[in-house]
């Protein structure tokens, strides 16, 4: 028999709204709850409906409760009153959430449409901040710009008069609802008088171009930067042939005005996006969809835009990987009505053939999909800590591979039906801390076989010595249900990912490498991966292992001291001031595989920064200086 009294439940917000309750006349699950003829049980049904924000179900019994038990009156305008304030508390929180989304033009018009009689005071009231807070922001930013070209038309010297004009016309339309807060220091000090005009100018443009934090007064160091910002520019723009090119662009950043390492690094991480994949000042009011072409280095793409997108703002990036079969239109469909509302941008990539029943895994499928994300960071205003990859089936199985070779790029890994493959009992622990979300059915063809290998390793500890590390994992199992979409995990999903941010930088990396293509490892990265290491550069089936050993990747830090254990080839060691407990004036300490401890003073190089993020985009995670490692 049993050995317990077993009780299921579903979450109101699971079922549709019309199959709860959708009139007296109609079938509903709520006419089959016991005393449903009952007044007090109508009531207490309604205030269940709610409390679980089931708002069109809860008013239509409301109603019908009214007109059945007349007796009832009195309660049910109470409750009706009840549902009024709480709809009114729930659209004040989803224009709020629309606005923080990247979309003030519908959140303000929202607010407005609202009708105000309707809503309780002091609903009224965060109604009327809510405008009040959007009318006030207007009124700094028209301040803004009418005021930086009367500070111009101010400035005495001719030449300093041109250049501001020059370096404020390319600022101008930088200058918006999402840059606001940039221009902190200017609108603190642009009607003092005891600076000069061209000192409070130069407070709008640094802040613009380094961040509110870092504005500067003085003019000839806001010319250097705005100098330095399209020198970026032109470096981002060679070809991996144009080296000469490239070091005679380091060489003009190093003379330019206020050069510093450090203010590269900020220029970098202000710079809207160097290839835009939309034209310019293009105005997006509804979600557009824009395909990207492929060839045989780059992964093709079809992406959505969300509505009033603009590149002063970073977005989340979610790439969504298709099912066996699944198109990217259809893709596209599943997961847009979420995005769309939650300002994503979302990318479908074409890694393999609609028609395919496996993805293949191999270095160039890997190579091709990273190509393509350097792409988007380049072509769109990508939030580089909200880069979330998702798939279906063996899209889904495509996205656990892929994070798993590629750990540093991601914030979040989700696979709806996918069963894993059978090298990520070696590979998936390299995800480190980076969270996963796994939804399957029991009666998935081959569920128990494949899933149970993935699980032992997700539910395991990480193999790191005194430490009690396992994988963050929500792992959603359906029994008897098979390979579906499981759409009525979207809302978790998203409310999920919204509290994520892609994890720090690590003390430790431990990972086993299987291709050409994975070399890169958070703060290490290797120029090459020894052939005996690298059996899965080629296209296998999903039941494939790793042929010989892996390489293995062992590397530490611990302040400015770094031990590398074990790595698979040569390589280099990327500093930056955000490495956990790293100081950047204190000499850094390397032990090496096999070699000899050797010491280097810390000294940020412009050159390591650009080339760094030439190569791979990540405005998060710089690098300030190389330091080989291996040879």
């Amino acid at each position: 028999g049993l050995s317990h009294r077993w009780q299921y439940g579903m979450s109101l917000n699971a079922l549709p709204e019309s199959l709860l309750y959708r009139g007296a006349a109609e079938p509903s699950l709520l006419g089959k709850v016991k005393n449903f003829d009952d007044g007090a049980t109508r009531l207490n049904l309604i205030q269940m409906l709610i409390d679980a924000e089931r708002f069109s179900a809860a008013r239509q019994l409301i109603g019908d409760t009214e007109r059945q038990f007349p007796e009832t009156t009195g309660r049910c305008e109470t409750l009706a009153s009840i549902w009024n304030d709480r709809v009114g508390e729930k659209l004040l929180e989803e224009i709020a959430a629309i606005r923080d989304s990247g979309r003030p033009v519908l959140a303000t018009h929202y607010a407005r449409e609202y009708p105000d009689a309707e809503l309780a005071p002091v609903l009224r009231v965060r109604a009327r901040q809510f405008l009040e807070e959007h009318d006030t922001r207007l009124r700094r930013l028209n301040a803004l710009r009418t005021g930086v070209h009367q500070l111009i038309g101010e400035i005495a010297d001719d030449t300093q008069r041109t250049q501001a004009t020059r370096i404020w016309a390319d600022l101008a339309g930088e200058a918006d609802l999402h840059t606001l807060a940039d221009f902190a220091a200017w609108e603190v000090l642009w009607q003092d008088d005891t600076l000069p005009p061209e000192s409070r100018v130069a407070l709008a443009v640094t802040g613009r171009l380094l961040g509110a934090n870092n504005a500067v007064d003085s003019f000839a160091a806001a010319e250097g930067l705005s100098r330095m910002r399209y020198l970026i520019h032109d470096y981002l723009s060679t070809t991996e042939t144009e080296t000469r090119q490239r070091e005679q662009i380091i060489a003009e950043v190093r003379q330019q005005e206020g050069f510093t390492v450090e203010r590269v690094a900020m220029l970098i991480q202000q710079l809207p996006p160097e290839s835009p994949l939309l034209p310019k000042r293009d105005s997006i009011t509804v979600p557009r969809v824009i395909p990207i072409e492929g060839d045989d280095a780059t992964a093709g793409c079809d992406i959505v835009v969300p509505a009033e997108y603009s590149e002063t703002r970073r977005y989340p990036l979610l790439i969504a990987l298709p099912r066996a079969g699944g198109t990217a239109e259809e893709t596209l469909q599943f997961w847009r009505q979420q995005t769309d509302r939650r300002g994503f941008l979302l990318a479908v990539p074409r890694l393999y053939e609609p028609q395919a029943t496996e993805y293949d895994a191999s270095a160039a499928t890997h190579q091709r999909f990273r190509n393509l994300l350097r792409r988007l960071r380049a072509g769109l205003s990508v939030d580089d800590e909200r880069i979330f990859i998702a798939g279906h089936e063996i899209g889904g199985e495509a996205a656990m591979d892929i994070a798993a070779s590629q750990p540093n790029s991601f914030a979040g890994i989700i696979s709806l039906s996918g069963l894993g493959r059978r090298h990520l009992q070696w590979t998936a622990h390299n995800t480190g801390r980076i969270p996963w979300y796994v939804v399957v059915g029991t009666r998935q063809p081959t569920y128990y076989e494949r899933m149970e290998l993935l699980l032992r390793q997700l539910f395991s500890r990480r193999g790191l010595s005194g430490r009690a590390e396992y994988c963050d994992v929500v792992f959603c199992r359906y029994e008897e249900r098979g390979y579906e979409s499981f759409a009525e995990e979207l809302p978790d999903i998203f409310r999920w990912m919204k509290t994520l941010r892609r994890p720090p930088l690590p003390d430790y990396i431990l990972a086993e490498a299987i291709r050409s293509t994975d070399r890169r490892w958070f703060w290490l990265e290797l120029t090459e991966v020894e052939n005996r290491f690298v059996s899965f550069d080629e296209s296998g089936s999903f039941d494939r292992k790793p042929s010989g050993t892996t390489g293995t990747v062992d590397a530490r830090v611990h302040g400015n001291f770094f031990r590398l254990p074990t790595l698979p080839g040569k390589g280099f060691l990327k500093l930056s001031p955000d490495l956990p407990e790293f100081d950047p004036s204190a000499e850094v300490v390397i032990r090496p595989p096999g070699g000899r401890t050797q010491t280097v003073q810390y000294a940020p190089s412009v050159s390591d920064l650009l080339e760094d993020f030439r190569q791979n985009g990540d405005r998060g995670r710089l690098c300030y200086m190389r330091i080989p490692i291996g040879d």
